[in-house]
């Protein structure tokens, strides 16, 4: 079920992308397009911001795919050896129906969104993850390569503001549900112990702590910038 899951979620990925460019070829000359740019929050250990610039292309009169892809900024190295060699790049189209016949100042939207997020990181530091062991056991490590790449897939809503002319601020909230993929390689000193809890004994967030496949729910927010040409 996991695999068909993981299966169907890259077919449509990958339709998302395909398909405005099949209409590009076909009709070039009726379709508007637009850059927009958007500060990202990169999920990797120690933590990073990112930039995710991206493109906008007019299919129908309501009706646009906008494609982004987000960049990790900073330093690839923690200076404490918790996240070494910190790879990546998350690609997310996103297909959108206005639902205004006509551009106003404010349009509003729906849409449907999907993103990959390619990550992996090195730590050369003493820590443990999670792999379904009993009693609330965990691996411990002194080194780890980790690879945990990120499938989500939500539905979106948003608003868009525009200055009359070419510039345009869009406010979006999507909801929907997230599949993570995480393997530990390369491991030195592995052994299995207890877990010590913390004082108030919640379990880490981060996904990246649970080996192999985990779902959940997924939520993103925030506001881009847009900029349209030919309108």
């Amino acid at each position: 079920m996991q695999k068909f899951i993981l299966w169907l979620m890259r077919k449509l990925f990958l339709l998302l992308i395909i398909c405005p460019a099949l209409s590009i070829a076909q009709k070039p000359q009726d379709k508007n397009w637009g850059v927009s740019l958007t500060p990202a929050i990169i999920p990797m250990k120690g933590g990073h911001l990112g930039i995710q610039p991206g493109i906008e292309y007019k299919l129908y009169n309501r009706l646009s795919i906008l494609t982004e892809v987000a960049f990790q900024t900073g330093k690839k190295n923690n200076a404490d050896s918790t996240a070494l060699d910190k790879k990546y790049l998350r690609i997310k189209p996103e297909l959108r129906y206005s639902l205004s016949k006509k551009t106003h100042v404010f349009n509003s939207y729906i849409g449907l969104q999907f993103s990959y997020s390619f990550r992996s990181f090195r730590t050369e530091k003493y820590d443990y993850y999670y792999d379904h062991l009993p009693n609330d056991y965990v691996y411990y490590y002194d080194e780890a390569k980790i690879n945990s790449p990120i499938i989500t897939t939500s539905f979106q809503i948003g608003s868009i503001i525009s200055d009359g002319k070419n510039f345009f601020m869009d406010m979006y909230i999507g909801l929907g549900a997230r599949f993570i993929h995480t393997t530990y390689s390369e491991l030195v000193n592995l052994n299995t112990g207890p877990w010590i809890r913390p004082f108030i004994g919640i379990k880490p967030f981060a996904s990246y702590y649970y080996s192999g496949d985990l779902y959940r729910f997924h939520m993103n927010a925030g506001i881009r910038l847009i900029y349209r040409f030919h309108l």
